[in-house]
């Protein structure tokens, strides 16, 4: 039998609430790099990182993904989702 105290249920919700938030964080990364290898002329921040080989090139968005995934998390939260 097992039992849930309230230690197990808050875990429960802390990890619901951080795993919610990485969900979000790579869907946000994933969309931005692609937007970003369809797009190549939008604005680059500083930090992103780009690849560029003669066989291929690549590029991450890391900044833009964390600023784009705050902005979502905001949203969210104000609209209670």
């Amino acid at each position: 039998m097992i039992s849930t105290s309230p230690q197990t249920t808050i875990l429960t919700q802390i990890w619901q609430e951080l795993s919610r938030g990485f969900y979000v964080f790579s869907l946000t990364f994933l969309l931005m790099t692609l937007l970003w290898n369809i797009m190549p002329k939008l604005p680059r921040l500083p930090g992103d990182i780009h690849f560029n080989k003669e066989y291929a090139q690549f590029y991450i968005p890391l900044p833009s993904s964390i600023i784009i995934a705050a902005l979502l998390t905001m949203l969210g939260n104000y609209l209670h989702l």
